[in-house]
């Protein structure tokens, strides 16, 4: 795998105990080949994970073509746990694919001040930057917030390795 990175993500809507790995593709918005992400997934699905994350998901509902396979494509291989991360609401269509969508990506500063529009109960929570003595809280406010899954890291992004990439 290129760039072979597992997350912890929490389930939020009911009590927390530890995070879930779950294996991590980027999506590049929607422009990797589908060769690629196949291959990708295949190397997942030999993985002691407990679902898939794919990050840089686009929003406009033009690119849900690339999406929809790898959905269809991570179902195949068993995962029932998929976490679609844009990082901002999406077009609706997005909201068919019967995976969790990701609707706020941002640092611990800016979670605590709110979340935009289009983030409804039952989306996923990206949180960066969160000290690790906050990190309970942070939880607690996903919870309050009505978010069936969250990433918190104290990392200043999600993926510190990808950032240069």
């Amino acid at each position: 795998m290129g760039r072979h990175l597992t997350i912890y993500a929490h389930p939020v809507a009911g009590p927390v105990n530890a995070g879930v790995p779950l294996g991590y593709l980027d999506l590049a918005f929607g422009s990797r080949p589908v060769e690629s992400v196949k291959a990708e997934l295949d190397e997942w699905g030999a993985q002691a994970v407990g679902g898939l994350f794919f990050d840089q998901v686009p929003t406009s509902p033009f690119s849900i073509g690339p999406v929809a396979m790898a959905v269809r494509a991570a179902r195949r291989l068993g995962f029932d746990t998929i976490l679609l991360n844009p990082g901002r609401p999406t077009d609706s269509l997005y909201r068919g694919l019967g995976a969790i969508i990701c609707t706020f990506e941002g640092d611990w500063i800016d979670y605590q001040a709110g979340t935009e529009d289009g983030v409804r109960p039952g989306d996923g929570h990206v949180v960066h930057g969160v000290p690790g003595e906050r990190m309970e809280q942070c939880l607690e406010l996903m919870r309050g917030r009505g978010a069936a899954w969250g990433v918190a890291t104290s990392a200043g992004c999600l993926a510190p390795a990808l950032a240069t990439a």
